[in-house]
């Protein structure tokens, strides 16, 4: 047996009989760099080639696999219940809009405050998931507006402790400045709200709360996740708090509690796949409550709470949010009612980078005629416009099929990457990205 994580699938079994891919929804599948192969559909290849069973597990499959069960493609069996028949976690959705009506502007809405208060009371344990790491989100001067953002990135920094500002995407280091660099202001705060931030208010709370805190800063030592577990499994905290990494895949039988906060901050990235991966993320979090003989609760605090997404997580309702979000792919011709195939450009020189772009649109567009039902954009400025010091466009393009695709895109990279590399711009194509940003 081979155990491993994505390249595993390329494991020389001379005998395969079997692929499982465990939580095949996750996007991690889906190399980010070249090759960009995406490990299920490789899996799938070798298990035609070898007669092997491949076997999808998921609590929240992708929309992909969903449909191919759907349309009979492929066998879908249900398990109905948890293990020993426990019962799924209460959930409850809290408004934030009438916490702060209620002049309430903690972070905890009292509904949070009371569970984590009981969880404190009954030697029980919690989770608190939020899906942001660092003190604060931003930086922002309340005199003139200034946001103090990356000077390689499009993106603002985020405030670390020990007075650290930190790009997420170039780790671009800066301290924090005493005065607004606009205007000069000393009237600059921090905004928002991190994982660091979180575990702080929580050690000063009067709950006298113990705390874990589990993201990239704190697991990057040798063996760093294993520890900070063991910790929280033996009892010496209440309450772990963290980004993605606690939201999936733990087993804790004295967490009978998880708080979700900023529920709904991930529905305004951008990516077509908001709403799934907001399902399936909260849905997986959820999960992490009663585990084991004591039941489970679960409260989830957002401000766009008639969201859909949203509320199937209330009744975790898979099919309910299926049809949902299947019907609006399908309207607007999203996947997996079709393909999509990116080009994305970069150049430290936006002249260039604008030329390229007009000549990438103009060979697709001659390449539209001989491919039927094929859709090329415009070349339009990436979701993050500057990154690394380069500056970014892309340009999208959806057909029903992916030979179609990968014969354009090869066809464009064929013609133009010669000239595109003598003008330093350099282009990355993908079909069916893990990642739209």
């Amino acid at each position: 047996m081979v155990v491993g994580a994505r390249s595993a699938v390329f494991a020389p079994l001379a005998r395969l009989g079997a692929i499982i891919i465990d939580e095949e929804h996750e996007g991690a599948y889906k190399a980010e760099n070249n090759p960009r192969y995406d490990a299920r559909l490789v899996a799938r290849a070798r298990c035609n080639l070898s007669g092997a069973l491949l076997l999808y597990g998921s609590a929240t499959p992708s929309l992909e696999t969903f449909q191919r069960a759907e349309q009979g493609k492929i066998l879908r069996v249900d398990l109905k219940s948890r293990v020993a028949g426990r019962p799924m976690p209460h959930v409850t959705m809290v408004d934030m809009r009438d916490e702060l009506a209620k002049g309430n502007r903690s972070h905890f809405s009292t509904l949070l405050e009371r569970e984590l208060a009981l969880v404190k009371e009954t030697g029980e344990q919690a989770i608190l998931f939020l899906n942001r790491r660092g003190l604060a989100a931003f930086m922002l001067c309340r005199d003139c507006g200034y946001l103090v953002r990356c000077p390689s990135c499009s993106v603002s920094l985020t405030l670390h402790r020990g007075g650290r500002l930190v790009c997420h995407h170039c780790s671009h280091l800066e301290p924090v400045p005493p005065n607004c660099p606009s205007c000069r202001s000393r009237n600059i705060i921090a905004v928002g709200m991190g994982t660091q931030k979180l575990e702080q208010d929580l050690e000063e709370h009067i709950g006298n709360y113990s705390v874990v805190r589990m993201d990239l800063d704190t697991t990057s030592g040798k063996e760093g996740h294993r520890k900070l577990l063991d910790r929280f499994r033996a009892g010496e905290a209440d309450i772990l708090v963290g980004t993605q990494m606690v939201a999936k895949g733990h087993d804790f039988p004295n967490v009978t509690l998880v708080g979700i906060l900023s529920a709904d901050a991930m529905l305004s990235t951008g990516d077509y796949r908001a709403s799934e991966r907001t399902f399936q993320l909260l849905t997986q979090a959820a999960g992490r409550a009663g585990r084991a003989g004591k039941p489970g609760r679960v409260v989830i605090q957002a401000y766009n709470v008639d969201d859909y997404s949203l509320q199937a997580v209330l009744t975790h309702d898979y099919a309910g949010f299926y049809r949902q979000e299947a019907a609006m792919r399908q309207k607007l011709w999203l996947p997996p009612f079709c393909h999509i195939g990116m080009v994305m450009l970069s150049a430290a020189l936006p002249d260039m980078l604008e030329q390229a772009g007009r000549n990438a649109v103009d060979f697709l567009g001659k390449q539209a005629e001989a491919y039927n039902g094929l859709l090329v954009s415009e070349c339009m400025p990436a979701p993050i416009p500057l990154l690394a010091g380069r500056h970014r466009m892309r340009i999208l393009t959806r057909h029903a099929q992916t030979r179609a695709l990968k014969e354009v895109l090869t066809a464009l990279l064929d013609t133009l990457q010669k000239p595109l590399a003598v003008m330093d711009v350099d282009i990355v194509v993908d079909i069916d990205p893990g990642s739209m940003v």
